[in-house]
């Protein structure tokens, strides 16, 4: 059965709203769980909640 979400520290990627960090999470997750942690550090977010890094993430490689 495929899988639809993809959990990374603690964010639900799912294809449907993050098609673009599904892919990289199931290419490299530990790739993607470092470059949350550096966006979260370099923004002074927090770290445990990184949803909206993820967000903004997705946003960007959508239309970059």
């Amino acid at each position: 059965m495929k899988q639809d979400t993809i959990f990374i520290l603690g964010v639900n990627l799912d294809q449907k709203n993050f098609p673009k960090l599904y892919q990289w999470a199931q290419a490299n997750p530990k790739g993607l769980e470092g470059t949350l942690r550096s966006l979260a550090k370099a923004s002074g977010g927090n770290q445990d909640d990184l949803t909206m890094d993820a967000i903004n993430l997705e946003s960007d490689l959508a239309h970059g």
